[in-house]
């Protein structure tokens, strides 16, 4: 039996406990917000609304207030209706990406990248969200800054920043991240697990010598180079 053989796991596995829309969290602390005119606009101006004018002139001024913004209908919200003029940061996609309203990558931005403005906002959302606690335990784990883990001419595409939510136990929905007014909810696909980082590598074959421990964790980029030289 001369043919040796690699298994390898792409990710490894663990529990599914929660998904987490940081972007409500972000507006109760003031980093992101809605336009007060659409979130009205939304409700009353559908089709199958019959509500009267007293009941949308009085909903229409609490929605000057952020508070009743907050608590507005999450079937209303939508990144369309955002007030990009008063929002810092937002949540997009899965495992917690997070994105700084950049002037040099959207269209509404107004913080300049690397700016003293930029740095303390960084700064301030990653205070805020080590805050952030579920059951008496962090939410966050670990973060990690686009420029930590990025390299080459597309960085700028990156999130900003990146988090590790209780070993990824904790996720963020991407596709949509306004689907309860909630900051932890109940996984909203069927799922009781999720990925994790550390994966699964199995090696067999005369080509491979039994060793009891490594001198490092095997990593992705070591598999091609040890196929190359059995």
């Amino acid at each position: 039996w001369k043919t040796s053989a690699i298994v390898l796991s792409d990710h490894g596995f663990g529990d599914l406990k929660k998904d987490v829309d940081l972007n409500n969290y972000f507006q109760e602390l003031g980093y992101f917000d809605f336009r007060p005119e659409e979130l009205p606009r939304q409700m009353f101006e559908h089709p199958n609304s019959e509500v009267g004018a007293f009941p949308n002139r009085l909903y229409s001024t609490l929605m000057q207030l952020r508070s009743f913004r907050r608590k507005a209908p999450w079937q209303q919200k939508s990144f369309g209706i955002v007030d990009w003029s008063k929002t810092r940061c937002f949540s997009a996609g899965l495992f917690g990406n997070i994105y700084i309203n950049r002037k040099d990558r959207f269209p509404e931005g107004f913080i300049e990248y690397g700016s003293r403005d930029y740095i303390e906002t960084l700064g301030s959302v990653i205070d805020d969200l080590g805050r952030l606690k579920l059951d008496g335990k962090p939410v966050v784990s670990d973060y990690y800054l686009s420029s930590e883990i990025y390299h080459g001419p597309h960085v700028n595409k990156a999130p900003d920043l990146i988090l590790n939510m209780q070993d990824y136990a904790l996720i963020t929905r991407g596709g949509s991240e306004f689907h309860s007014n909630k900051i932890f909810e109940t996984p909203e696909v069927n799922h009781s697990g999720n990925h994790r980082m550390e994966g699964i590598l199995m090696l067999s074959g005369s080509h491979f010598r039994q060793c009891p421990e490594y001198a490092h964790p095997p990593v992705l980029e070591d598999i091609l180079p040890t196929m190359l030289h059995a």
